[in-house]
């Protein structure tokens, strides 16, 4: 197993992979466009932060994905057209409150900026220095790649000057994975019972 950086050639894999995980959650639902369109963008926009795990024929088995600060809102303007289309095939999403919830929230981060309040367990400002996974997946035949993954992230943060910590959302139900997190020096600083948010500060080299 080799980890690399996610290529163009990758997305299509990357994309299956994230609906046979993720097929109930909404990113998910919203479909191939839209799944298509953000792993691009981390892709495009942040290279050393997009990392697929590959096997000896150069197979994607998994991959991991994270930002420089906050991504939800940038995903949100990137990806508008995909989003659309999203709640078109799956209407059902559309009357569901959380979509409206995150909407009214993306819409109002575009106007409201640097507001001083704690953001689920740590400060705006140390929000600024985090990095954030977006996404971190593996086929169900290939789960011992997800440890690796996370290794391989976690050196791309050391070198990267300007930030402090890192951050994690992992559901509530997935006790294993937070269990791996927290082995690895992680912390939960917030959790409502469906999501917990895990940081870890970054150890410079």
């Amino acid at each position: 197993m080799t980890i690399r950086e996610m290529k163009p050639g990758d997305i299509k894999a990357v994309v299956k992979i994230h609906q046979e995980r993720f097929f109930d959650s909404r990113s998910g639902k919203l479909g191939k466009p839209f799944l298509r369109k953000i792993y691009t963008w981390f892709s495009t926009n942040y290279p050393p932060l997009a990392l697929v795990a590959v096997d000896k024929e150069d197979h994607v088995i998994g991959f991991i994905t994270a930002t420089l600060g906050p991504y939800t809102q940038r995903i949100f303007r990137n990806a508008l057209p995909q989003i659309a289309w999203g709640l078109i095939i799956n209407p059902r999403l559309a009357i569901n409150s959380s979509t409206f919830k995150n909407a009214r929230n993306y819409i109002k981060g575009f106007f409201i900026r640097n507001k001083p309040v704690t953001l689920y367990g740590i400060s705006a400002e140390e929000e600024k220095r985090t990095l954030s996974y977006a996404s971190l997946a593996v086929t169900f035949t290939s789960e011992g790649a997800g440890v690796p993954l996370i290794m391989a992230i976690e050196n791309a943060a050391k070198k990267i000057p300007d930030i402090d910590l890192m951050s994690t959302w992992v559901k509530a139900k997935n006790e294993s994975l937070i269990k791996i997190y927290k082995a690895f020096g992680w912390k939960v600083v917030w959790e409502d019972g469906i999501s917990v948010r895990l940081i870890k500060k970054v150890t410079k080299n």
